[in-house]
């Protein structure tokens, strides 16, 4: 699936490339429809990845963010869970929050509060 491509020469957002959208289907009365994303199963070896990333940005730009969220809620909104698998014969996966460098006015930070369980 790919968005429409823009080919004029303006930093305008308004003349960018087209969006492109994934949505789980709309309710009236009971949940809405989820949305999965699967990588390929391999009998034998390992499976595959899945890649989420923006791409870099053209010469005069910032490359585009990548937001993770839930919805507001009248009730109790939707949790993040990031969670690494299980091994049965090696290490399980690590979990890693690194923030970019920089070539100019300093490299990014992570912030905010995370709590570990087990």
């Amino acid at each position: 699936i790919t968005g429409g491509e823009s080919l004029g020469m303006n930093t305008n957002a308004t003349f960018g490339g087209g969006d492109a959208q994934i949505s789980g289907g709309a309710s009236a009365g009971s949940p809405g429809g989820d949305l999965v994303l699967k990588s390929g199963y391999s009998a034998l070896t390992s499976s595959g990845q899945i890649v989420i990333s923006t791409v870099d940005s053209g010469s005069i730009g910032r490359s585009g963010g990548l937001f993770i969220g839930t919805g507001d809620a009248v009730d109790d909104s939707g949790n993040i869970r990031l969670q690494t698998g299980e091994s049965q014969t090696g290490l399980g996966g690590q979990l890693e929050f690194v923030s970019g460098g920089s070539g100019g006015e300093g490299a990014g930070a992570v912030a905010g509060d995370i709590s570990f369980g087990g």
